[in-house]
């Protein structure tokens, strides 16, 4: 069986239409084009859901394709800081085909998390699996409430 290459008349019309006002809109030619091209077209943000537990906090990111060594999470003061870099699929120098259409490439992501103050910072911890991201945030005991106090004003007008 010959490999057959998918040609679909509508999406290639799209693409040349996509680039060519992309192009109208930017000057190819600019060396600013590269940084802006691979900064904005490569950069993702993962959807992210916060579940609170009885005993912990739960940040669930979707982080398909990526594996436990692209992502880094990192906890300073009362921030959470989730980012992950993938290199492309052929940045080992070997060519290994033929490529008819190229889209996965390389990408990265950051976003930070303001914590709330009653978790254990020390035990936080994480899991991937499936392309889903969990981190566990352990609550600590809560802080005693205080009370409210007024404080006064005093009028120094005569």
């Amino acid at each position: 069986m010959a490999l057959a290459i998918y040609n679909d008349e509508f999406f290639d019309a799209m693409d040349r239409m996509m680039e060519n006002n992309l192009s109208r809109f930017l000057n190819y030619s600019s060396p600013y084009y590269k940084d802006w091209n691979s900064s904005l077209w490569n950069s993702w943000s993962f959807p992210t859901d916060l579940v609170e537990h009885e005993d912990h906090y739960e940040l669930v990111c979707d982080c398909p394709g990526y594996s436990p060594q692209e992502i880094s999470i990192e906890e300073k003061g009362n921030y959470l800081t989730i980012s992950g870099e993938r290199k492309s699929n052929n940045d080992s120098g070997e060519k290994k085909g033929k490529y008819y259409r190229k889209e996965r490439s390389y990408s990265k992501f950051t976003r930070s998390f303001t914590i709330p103050e009653n978790v254990k910072s020390n035990e936080i911890g994480a899991t991937l699996q499936n392309g889903v991201l969990k981190i566990s945030l352990p609550k600590s005991e809560p802080k005693p409430e205080q009370n409210l106090r007024k404080i006064p004003i005093q009028s120094l007008n005569k």
